[in-house]
């Protein structure tokens, strides 16, 4: 049994609250973005949701679509949000790509907050501000071309400008946003997964929901979208282009980092446990708007979720 399926296992069986833990260790769940591939840890979320795991955890870091998906986790509508990504987020009004045309962001990040449907309430954003478990949002500070966490929220503003800046990208999601008197643009620029952030944050285990399927590299940038986002990013601050176009490397160091953590176990520190689609599933594009592949790779994340994690973990407390 890994050391972290088993701490969520026993916090299940104990009842064990945030705040109010007697066991000494600090549980994080790290969520990475993607945009549309967002779905997958999504859907992993809908799994954790309906096993009723939410209070196993003591604080939620994600990036970009990753921090969206913990926002909706902590507010109790994970699995509304993930049936909302083949409906109201793939709409039109959230994602249309011809906006590029006229210059303006492909995706609609106020739209994705403010969307709301029968199943996913406008008011679900409050609940995370009342959560014991803290959101920390990564996010990239463009004066300062590095990684920083948005968290301690002191109100619903804060709170969505700080989801929007973790998402932020040049000609995909608009402009910078500014939080605290800084201005930030998407965390994958300098954390896609932020393991190292959850480390910082005191973290003793981590549970990480990745999006893209064991054994597929991050592509290497290219095209001329790629160069206008590079150009853009220039504007800021001379070093952001360079981040940018070496996110894949990054990406798939970090990925070859966590396989051999986890395999470490209890001798990791922390110590972490990854929930990955298997080798050779079809991945999600960014932007992805077929109802079908979405709801079928949703299924597929939630199916792991249950497979690789929840089974073991009621397995493990001696129950069927």
């Amino acid at each position: 049994m890994h050391p972290v399926v088993e701490l969520i296992a026993r916090r299940k069986k104990d009842r064990s609250k945030p705040g109010h833990r007697k066991d000494g260790f600090r549980l994080a769940l790290v969520a990475e973005g993607g945009a549309m591939r967002g779905v997958i840890s999504s859907g992993m979320l809908w799994a954790l949701e309906d096993a009723d795991l939410l209070h196993c955890f003591d604080l939620a870091v994600g990036c970009s679509a990753g921090a969206m998906n913990l926002s909706s986790f902590l507010a109790g509508v994970a699995g509304a949000s993930t049936r909302e990504y083949a409906e109201g987020f793939s709409s039109p009004k959230v994602i249309r790509p011809i906006r590029a045309l006229w210059g303006k962001p492909i995706i609609d990040l106020e739209a994705t907050l403010d969307h709301s449907s029968a199943t996913l309430d406008a008011g679900r954003l409050l609940r995370v501000l009342e959560s014991p478990i803290p959101l920390h949002c990564v996010a990239t500070d463009i004066d300062r071309a590095r990684r920083a966490l948005l968290s301690d929220f002191q109100d619903l503003g804060e709170l969505r400008s700080a989801l929007m800046a973790s998402s932020c990208l040049p000609l995909f999601a608009g402009k910078a946003v500014e939080f605290r008197g800084h201005h930030y643009l998407d965390g994958g620029i300098t954390e896609a997964i932020p393991v190292a952030s959850a480390r910082e944050l005191g973290a003793t285990h981590v549970l990480v929901l990745q999006t893209r399927p064991r054994g597929l590299r991050y592509p290497p940038p290219k095209g001329i979208f790629t160069r206008l986002v590079e150009n853009r990013l220039g504007r800021f601050h001379p070093v952001l282009p360079t981040l940018y176009h070496r996110r894949n490397f990054l990406y798939d160091e970090i990925c070859d980092h966590l396989d051999i953590v986890q395999a470490k176990g209890h001798a990791a520190l922390p110590s972490v446990y990854c929930l990955r689609l298997p080798e050779g599933s079809p991945s999600v594009a960014h932007l992805e708007r077929r109802p079908e592949v979405l709801r079928a790779r949703a299924q597929a994340a939630r199916d792991l979720a249950e497979r690789e994690l929840i089974r073991p973990a009621l397995e493990f407390l001696g129950r069927k």
